[in-house]
Order: structure tokens, then sequence, then C-alpha cells
């Protein structure tokens, strides 16, 4: 059943505004538990079977999952390549799933905000979007890093404000939308 229903989200994100969407997209829900990880590598699979090359970013850097979900190594990611240690094609791991990528969110940096607003996150955002049909970026929960989701909103061609059943109430998702 959440097969279908991810297959389901596909189709309607390949065929809401053909054309007229840029394949990066932001996934964010309004706390923790809402299933914004689980969500994005699930989507990332559903797109990945229709033979999209995708590129999962887990910009959780405080709490990243990606690298367990996918079971890849995550003892380096995201924070060191926005540290200019080393390059996004480093840290790239290739996952169990046919055409996906992960960049796992890597060490606890000590400044995740500055790095994620820094015009290097921008640039790699836009060199990924330049290899893969769509980048797929896991956030960390909007209400609790508001500055973290309006940083990377602005890179993004779209959002995905994901809500769970019984876990997320309408106070915080009318919240998170605002």
């Amino acid at each position: 059943m959440a097969a279908a229903a991810y297959a389901s989200l596909r189709l309607n994100l390949l065929f809401a505004a053909p054309g007229t969407m840029g394949n990066r997209l932001l996934l964010v829900g309004p706390s923790l538990g809402a299933g914004v990880s689980l969500t994005c590598a699930n989507l990332a699979i559903a797109l990945a079977g229709s033979g999209k090359r995708v590129a999962v970013v887990d910009a959780d850097l405080r709490h990243g999952v990606q690298h367990r979900l996918f079971n890849v190594d995550g003892s380096g990611g995201l924070s060191e390549v926005l540290t200019g240690k080393v390059g996004w094609r480093e840290r790239l791991r290739k996952s169990g799933a046919t055409g996906v990528d992960v960049l796992p969110a890597g060490p606890f940096p000590p400044n995740p905000m500055e790095l994620l607003a820094s015009s290097r996150m921008g640039a790699i955002l836009a060199e990924l979007s330049a290899v893969y049909d769509a980048v797929l970026i896991d956030t960390p929960p909007i209400l609790s890093s508001t500055e973290v989701a309006a940083c990377l909103i602005r890179l993004a061609d779209g959002v995905f404000l994901v809500a769970r059943t019984g876990k997320t109430t309408l106070d915080h998702a009318m919240s998170a939308k605002a």
C-alpha cells in the first residue's frame, strides 16, 4: 500500500506542471516525527523506479538519517563539502536502490545554519541538478529550524510539506505552511 502511495505521489509530481518545475525539491515537516526523511527516501526510490537519476541530499546537519535509511557510509558528507574539505562527488554514496545516490549529512558541524546559508550550498545544488533528474533535499523540522528552512527554500524549485497522521497537529501544519 505504501509503495502505491509513493508511486501516486511520483505521478502527481511528474504530471502536475510538466516543463515548468525544476528538479530541486525540498521536503520539510513541521516537527520531529513528521516522516520527512522516510518520505524523501521513498520518493527517491519511486522516482528512480521510473528511470530518473536521483540525488538525495541530507541537509539535516544535526540529525541526518539518510545514510541509515539507504545503508551507506555516513561518516563523511554535506558538512565537509560545505566547508570545502572535499568535493560533493567524493562524498556522494551509491545506494542499493538503482538510480539513487545519497549525500549524507556528515559530521555534526558547529555552525550548520551558516553552512546551509552559504553560497557554496547553492553551488552544490546547482551542480547536482545539472547531473541528476531530481535532487531531493531532506531538512530539519521547520518549526524548530525556521532559518534553515528559509535559506534552503530559496534554493529549491518546489517544496513538499510532509505531515504525519496522528503525529502532526493541525496547528503545527498551519504554522509550518505560513
